[in-house]
Parts: structure tokens; C-alpha cells; sequence
């Protein structure tokens, strides 16, 4: 049985109808993780949020605490993200047997993938990186480059070295023993990676706040971008580029007041009982 573990904020929202539509449709099992910061420490959007899991009554979603105070003792650029797929993966169900991890702006194209999955013999594998199709700027501008972000791994590889590794996904990949398969279904990918389709104020808005906003001048390099129209190259990786179809549709949210039942609010306790767990059997 397969569950979906998905890393979200509230910057991602117009992406998570989307995103869940598709992977219900071959998902035993969804957990959406979120903080109740963004990865800077600015506080994330509450009542936002709140509405978002009013909309969403049928997925668990879990909100864990951020500490400034540095409580784990080891921040990092991949720390936050890696976090959440930590959550995730300690609230599978037992019968899980495999686990995908997403982004909230990777849409998985769902009836492909259900019968994808009836045909891949993926209990010869321990874990593959499936190739997705990368949009910059707008969903009509896709990358003729392929990438191979998302991971589909089994349950049982899933320790604390894999989930917690610097190389996040890449990692849990590497670590994973036994047979393993690079660009699943590379000719034509299952996957659409939309990280950079934003607006200019949605681009600023998840540099100043994501895990890697230390890396590069990000800002600098968005306001020479939209200083005129698309090149045709983008600035992450320097791909070239096809104009094709969009296949992404976004969706807005309201706010709302309260919590609703199908959220599981963690404190800074449960996941250090969570990180104890994975760490030492505790």
C-alpha cells in the first residue's frame, strides 16, 4: 500500500488542490506536514492555514512548532525540509508499505501514475527518483531538460540517517540499499515540478523564506528575470525551454478561525519524542 507525504506552506497554496486531487487518486494514505513558521522564523499565516484544512476534510494534515532557539541544535538549509518528512513518515500507517514524497508543487498526472503502478513491478525496488517535467516562471514554459526530484522508497528504508541526510531526497535515495532506478519513466514523466512558476512577488516571497534562501543572491537574480520578458533561460540551472499546454491550475483559499479535526497541531515535545524515536528506537 502506498501513502503520499507532502512538504507544504501556506506560500504553496494555489498548488495543493491540485497536488492532492492527483494523489488521491492512487494514495492509500496522505499526510500534508507544515510549520507554523516559514523557514526563516516568520510565522506563518494561521488563519490561511486554518482555512486551507477546513477545505480539505478528508486529508490529515499535521503542524509542527519552528524554534528560533535552535532546540535541535542543527539548523541547516535542508533541516526544516527534511523535518517534515520526518513527521511524515513517523505517522505512516502500519500497512504502508511504500512512500512517495512530494512537494506541494509537484502534480503527480494521478490516473498515469494508478496505472503506472499496476503494471511496475515496484516490490523489486527498494526506492526510485521519478522523472518530472520543470516549469520556470509559468506552467506553459516547461524545461526540455528532465529532472528526477520526487522519491517513490520503500517504508522499511526509512530510517533516521536517510530521512534527516543533507542531500534531503537525493539522500534518502543514496542511502537506500538494495535495487534502486534513476529517471522513472523518462520519456514521458508522470511529474510536473512547478517550484518557479510564481509571480514576482510570489518568487520574493518564497526566497526570503525557504531552507535554501542563503544560497545565492535569489532577489537580485528574480528582479533582473522580470526586469523584461521570459529568455528563455532560466537562473536556477540554465535550461532551455518549450512553450507547451498548461497543465497546472491554481486554486485560492479563504481564511477561517479555527482549527478543524482533521489537523494534528504537534508541540516542540512530540517532536523531539519523534526524532528521539527515529534516532535511537526510544
Amino acid at each position: 500500500m502506498l501513502a503520499t507525504v507532502i512538504n507544504f506552506s501556506s506560500n504553496e497554496a494555489p498548488f495543493l488542490r491540485s497536488c492532492l486531487e492527483e494523489a488521491l487518486c492512487f494514495s492509500h494514505q496522505i499526510l500534508v506536514c507544515v510549520c507554523d513558521h516559514f523557514f526563516d522564523g516568520t510565522p506563518e499565516d494561521l488563519s490561511l492555514l486554518r482555512g486551507i484544512y477546513q477545505s480539505h476534510p478528508d486529508i490529515q494534515f499535521i503542524q509542527y512548532p519552528f524554534s528560533k532557539e535552535n532546540f535541535y541544535g542543527r539548523h541547516s538549509a535542508y533541516f526544516w525540509h527534511n523535518i517534515s518528512r520526518m513527521i511524515g513518515a513517523h505517522f505512516l500507517q502500519r500497512e504502508i508499505t511504500n512512500v512517495l514524497f512530494l512537494d506541494v508543487d509537484e502534480i503527480v498526472e494521478g490516473k498515469r501514475f494508478a496505472n503506472w503502478l499496476k503494471t511496475f513491478p515496484l516490490s523489486n525496488y527498494t526506492a526510485l527518483r521519478l522523472a518530472c517535467y520543470w516549469y520556470f516562471r509559468e506552467s506553459r514554459y516547461r524545461a526540455k531538460q528532465i529532472e528526477d526530484t520526487p522519491v517513490l522508497i520503500s517504508k522499511a528504508a526509512l530510517h533516521y540517517e536517510a530521512l534527516m541526510h543533507a542531500e534531503e531526497r537525493a539522500g534518502m535515495f543514496h542511502l537506500a540499499e538494495g535495487n534502486k532506478l534513476r529517471f522513472v519513466e523518462k520519456e514521458k514523466p508522470l511529474i510536473h515540478h512547478y517550484s518557479w512558476v510564481r509571480s514576482k512577488e510570489g518568487l520574493f516571497r518564497k526566497v526570503r523564506s525557504w531552507g535554501h534562501r542563503s544560497e545565492h543572491n535569489w532577489e537580485e537574480l528574480i528582479e533582473k528575470e522580470f526586469a523584461g520578458p521570459f529568455s528563455g533561460r532560466d537562473f536556477v540551472y540554465g535550461y532551455s525551454f518549450e512553450e507547451v499546454e498548461p497543465h497546472l491550475k491554481l486554486h485560492k483559499y479563504d481564511s477561517a478561525e479555527e482549527f478543524p479535526k482533521n489537523v494534528m497541531i504537534l508541540t516542540t515535545r512530540d517532536v523531539h519524542k519523534i526524532d528521539l524515536r527515529l534516532s535511537f528506537g526510544v
